[in-house]
């Protein structure tokens, strides 16, 4: 079985918990000793990959996005948002948990001709004015 490290915050970890029924924040982490899935399934094992695509695209179609949202997508938006915020290429790295930091640098490319065409649409400064 394969298993994924990631850093989670306090609060998840108590909403987590509280999610379970649980009193203990460790539910279901293995770091604690207990290697029940955080999140089970109908028999009580992991959910698959395919049940947490089917449940993202389903709450995205909800909130009225129908966009093809899936899990690999969220993963892209997180890498992104950090770059753009922290601009620390190794951080986003180490956080994606790629060996090669030219893998990183794909996966987190924008394209920034979309950006403008965005950016012009939506912010009144950036239109050209007729006429000059």
């Amino acid at each position: 079985m394969r298993y994924e490290v990631i850093a989670v915050i306090d609060e998840a970890l108590r909403n987590v918990a509280q999610h379970a029924g649980a009193s203990s924040v460790s539910v279901g982490l293995t770091a604690a000793g207990n290697d029940a899935p955080v999140f089970p399934g109908r028999g009580g094992g992991p959910i698959t990959p395919r049940a947490v695509q089917l449940r993202i695209r389903l709450l995205a179609q909800r909130q009225g996005l129908f966009k093809r949202v899936h899990p690999h997508l969220l993963r892209h938006s997180f890498a992104s948002h950090i770059l753009e915020s922290s601009g620390d290429l190794r951080g986003v790295q180490e956080l994606l948990g790629h060996a090669d930091i030219a893998t990183t640098q794909i996966y987190t490319h924008l394209d920034f001709q979309h950006l403008a065409k965005v950016y012009d649409a939506a912010h009144p400064r950036a239109k050209r004015r007729s006429g000059k």
